[in-house]
């Protein structure tokens, strides 16, 4: 078994709704001199077009904002550093 596969996290019950929110909201970001992060309104706008109640969708736009937060920080140690 590949090493990634070993180490991949544990996939609990109603995570891919997350999972699949974050894939479809990334592709709201704004791209110029760097990948920018995915605008709160498209957050809101996607909670409420699932309806979800208020609670909910305050915490789907934490739950998203956080991802979001990991992956930008991820993107940015990807890219090779320029010297100068």
């Amino acid at each position: 078994m590949p090493e990634w596969a070993e180490n991949e996290p544990e996939v609990f019950e109603g995570d891919d709704f997350y999972l699949g929110a974050f894939s479809e909201l990334s592709t709201c970001r704004s791209f110029g001199m760097s990948l920018g992060p995915i605008p709160w309104r498209d957050i809101v706008a996607y909670s409420e077009y699932h309806e979800l109640e208020r609670g909910m969708s305050d915490f789907f736009v934490r739950v998203i904002r956080q991802m979001d937060m990991v992956y930008l920080k991820w993107q940015k140690g990807k890219k090779p550093k320029q010297d100068g």
